[in-house]
């Protein structure tokens, strides 16, 4: 048994402006509720999922492998 994960890390932080990074990734993203990062890791998740972690100077992007949001 794994964890099937996605994810991307970008040098720049994207919290005030969502919009480009939907644009990057040609997928409307939308926020549904805020998450640790024990929960962004966790191996039973729904489908379709995208967890966004902004740092003070990147984004880290989590998804899941089979639908992904790349």
């Amino acid at each position: 048994m794994g964890l099937n994960i996605a994810g991307i890390a970008i040098n720049t932080n994207y919290k005030e402006d969502i919009s480009k990074l939907e644009i990057m990734f040609a997928q409307r993203l939308l926020f549904e509720k805020e998450v640790t990062f024990e929960e962004a890791c966790e191996s039973f998740k729904e489908d379709s999922y995208c967890d966004i972690y902004f740092s003070e100077k990147g984004t880290f992007i989590l998804c899941d492998m089979e639908n992904g949001c790349f």
